[in-house]
């Protein structure tokens, strides 16, 4: 009987879908440093805040809040970049810019390739 029963749940978890990329409950905290000539240092907070629709696609809304300090005056700054919405489709995982969705994340990417994640002020993200 046990037997029977590891078996089940090994087949049923081998058969369940994929793993949403941004689960109910998710938060993260990740470094966060100044642009060239900005003196300050300090962490960005993101937390899954629900779920919406757009275009058809379940996405996931996030509040992202950077916390900053000033090198030079030594001077706290909280800045709210939010609501954030991205939507996570086998490999790659899409921003909301407003009107489209772009690539944030390209897991399957190959080395050379590369992305602009438009609207979030950064550069290319480039597979090595």
């Amino acid at each position: 009987m046990r037997l029977t029963t590891f078996f089940c749940v090994i087949v049923m978890s081998a058969s369940a879908p994929a793993q949403n990329w941004c689960p109910p409950g998710a938060v993260w905290n990740h470094n966060y440093y100044g642009c060239f000539g900005c003196n300050d240092t300090g962490y960005v907070h993101t937390v899954y805040a629900g779920d919406t629709v757009i275009q058809g696609s379940t996405c996931q809304v996030l509040h992202v809040t950077k916390h900053s300090w000033s090198l030079g005056t030594g001077i706290y700054s909280e800045q709210s970049w939010g609501p954030q919405i991205s939507r996570g489709q086998e490999d790659v995982v899409e921003n909301w810019n407003g009107s489209s969705f772009d690539t944030l994340f390209y897991f399957a990417a190959a080395p050379g390739e590369s992305w602009y994640p438009l609207g979030l002020g950064m550069g290319a993200i480039s597979v090595l």
